[in-house]
């Protein structure tokens, strides 16, 4: 956003595109999946509006969850294709000059029809994804094997966000329909716990650590976005925000904010004064 609250928009020029998730990368752009582009794909946009795809070696792969590897690589998920992409940016993760850009490497999960959706880097610095279908949390170093799989452990459980949060842990999101939790694990794959949402179906969905410390969910169908301490014994805090908005993504802004989006509302939230 401007100083002049003006929004500015740069057109993808596929019809029929879908952009889905993005995420900064090292080289200073911003990096995007596209799966509805015909292929599948992913793209790169300059700050100027300037963008790039670059096509999947797997057709109809259907790219989800993207974030920045501490390789200065970018990390996806391919949902429909079952595996875990990653394309290089053309820097190191300090920003210098490191080979080309658009260089892909895909790798199969294990479990079948797994449906991978989001991803994260753990403190253990590998990257950590959601498998939706399966029931489990994914692990995978930047040297791409070995790959494991941990399940939860919960039945019926629909993994879904996901993120790095203190004390060596990875949290989740849960929106299977017998589930409704928070859940989180150590960076070993063990000691996994759920967390109840107050809420029945309320649909946990994207999940960050907060400036406090704390980890902060949105909840789609409940129109509240939640919070989870993270010490030994989490306890939950829950605020509505408009009435059937279907807050779904967010995201820490600076000076201690945390900023998420309204869905079906049509608008920005802001949440100001964190310590």
């Amino acid at each position: 956003m401007t100083p002049s609250g003006a929004v500015t928009q740069f057109p993808i020029q596929i019809p029929g595109s879908f952009p889905w998730l993005i995420a900064r990368g090292p080289d200073g752009n911003l990096w995007f999946t596209l799966p509805d582009s015909g292929s599948g794909d992913i793209g790169r946009i300059t700050t100027t509006g300037t963008v790039t795809l670059f096509p999947i070696p797997t057709a109809n792969s259907d790219p989800a969850g993207i974030v920045a590897g501490p390789d200065g690589n970018m990390w996806f998920t391919e949902e429909a294709a079952n595996q875990i992409g990653v394309i290089t940016t053309g820097v190191n993760a300090m920003g210098a000059p490191s080979g080309t850009a658009g260089t892909f490497t895909e790798y199969p999960i294990t479990t079948p029809n797994s449906q991978p959706w989001n991803i994260a880097v753990g403190s253990d610095g590998a990257l950590w994804f959601t498998e939706y279908n399966a029931g489990q949390i994914g692990r995978i170093p930047t040297s791409g094997l070995p790959m494991n799989e941990y399940p939860t452990g919960v039945t019926g459980s629909r993994p879904f966000g996901i993120a790095a949060g203190p004390n060596n842990e990875i949290w989740f999101t849960d929106d299977g329909v017998d589930t409704n939790d928070v859940g989180r694990m150590s960076v070993t794959g063990t000691n996994v716990v759920e967390t109840p949402l107050t809420s029945p179906n309320s649909y946990p969905n994207i999940i960050v650590e907060g400036p406090d410390s704390n980890m902060w969910f949105t909840e789609a169908t409940s129109s509240r976005i939640g919070m989870m301490t993270t010490g030994a014994n989490p306890t939950l805090t829950e605020y509505s925000v408009s009435a059937n908005s279907s807050p779904e993504g967010i995201a820490v802004g600076p000076g201690n904010t945390l900023w998420f989006t309204e869905t079906t509302a049509g608008n920005i939230g802001e949440i100001e004064n964190l310590p």
